[in-house]
């Protein structure tokens, strides 16, 4: 590691170079420190590390690894104009790359649980109707700006609060999809969370294979109703996590005829169950007895009520393997669409699907 810090301010915008050396640090781990600021479209380095290109480094988007040993980059220098989200995710795979290098345990800050969560997402709902500025920092008049003076303050309690509280708590519920379609195609529905092992079996032989973990986490998803959508696209523009709901969630067709022509993945109510297809091949979902038949061209699996494989065996052989992993889902998206609104919409359709 360096014996120093240099800090290295080069001038950027018309901005004057200043260059300070910090004795003393303490060695460590960090040798170099990229900083790149973006000014007018012009991206330049401050302190550039020894063997990196003046026209910014190339990273693995998996750990932010460049090609000289030891060095990681990510953010802007590697993206170009980006957002302080992606760079933040960016910041936590390299921690995590770096600390596997090390053979140094990475582990995330535990969060407290969250509880009583429809009420917290009905308050979150409430506060989007609602529309605060954000709070503004205090500044250092132009007549005192003198040497290192802080120009922009801190925000006191009140003003960090009041910021906070203008979060839009999407870890909660989302549904920017939701709000931006015209047709009302995108809908949230409550999902009971599922944590389960799905067993697998070799498709060759009919032997038990390495099961499969099947995880539910958030406990609200989206449906996209095929039907409604005028393929408008405002969905993928607005989507926070660059996704496509449209394409991307459970996607519902009210009728046989919508079904069948939709491309991709889709779904549909049957009398007693769900019919749906996959890039992979079809299958069906029915109600028997006290739990569910799931039925796809190479198994068949029961499960109960509660989501637990009873059953399961492989009816025409293939090559591979296959787990219950998409029985398990299918059971599920059919239990949250019954206990859902959407479903009065699916039951006034049904004729139309039988």
């Amino acid at each position: 590691a360096a014996p120093g810090l240099v800090q290295q301010l080069q001038e950027v915008a018309g901005r004057r170079a200043i260059t300070q050396e910090l004795p003393g640090q303490k060695q460590g781990f960090i040798d170099h420190a990229v900083v790149r600021r973006l000014r007018i479209g012009r991206i330049r380095a401050v302190g550039q590390a020894p063997g990196l290109p003046e026209s910014g480094p190339t990273a693995d988007p998996r750990t932010g690894a460049t090609d000289q040993p030891g060095v990681y980059a990510g953010g802007d220098a590697v993206r170009g104009p980006s957002t302080i989200i992606e760079a933040v995710a960016d910041a936590r795979r390299v921690a995590a790359a770096i600390c596997d290098a090390l053979s140094i345990p990475f582990r995330a800050p535990p969060l407290p649980p969250l509880e009583d969560l429809p009420a917290r997402a009905a308050r979150a709902r409430a506060a989007r109707a609602e529309r605060h500025g954000a709070q503004e920092p205090a500044r250092l008049p132009l007549s005192a700006r003198k040497g290192f003076s802080v120009v922009t303050a801190t925000f006191d309690e009140a003003q960090a609060r009041a910021e906070a509280a203008r979060c839009l708590q999407c870890q909660l519920v989302c549904d920017k999809c939701v709000d931006v379609c015209p047709n009302r195609a995108n809908q949230s529905i409550a999902v009971r969370p599922l944590d389960a092992d799905a067993p697998a079996f070799d498709l060759v032989t009919g032997a038990p294979a390495p099961s499969e973990r099947v995880c539910i986490a958030q406990s609200r998803q989206i449906v996209h109703v095929i039907d409604l959508c005028n393929e408008c696209g405002n969905c993928a523009t607005f989507c926070v996590y660059d996704g496509r709901p449209s394409a991307d969630k459970l996607r519902l067709a009210l009728t046989l005829d919508t079904f069948a022509a939709a491309e991709g993945s889709a779904l549909c109510a049957t009398s007693d169950g769900l019919r749906g297809k996959e890039p992979g091949g079809a299958w069906t979902l029915r109600s028997a007895g006290n739990g569910f038949l799931y039925a796809d061209d190479c198994m068949e699996i029961a499960l109960s009520r509660d989501l637990e494989v009873t059953d399961a065996r492989v009816t025409h052989r293939g090559s591979g393997s296959r787990s219950a992993a998409s029985a398990l889902r299918a059971a599920a998206a059919y239990q949250s669409l019954r206990e859902s609104p959407l479903w009065s919409l699916v039951e006034a359709a049904k004729g139309d699907t039988e």
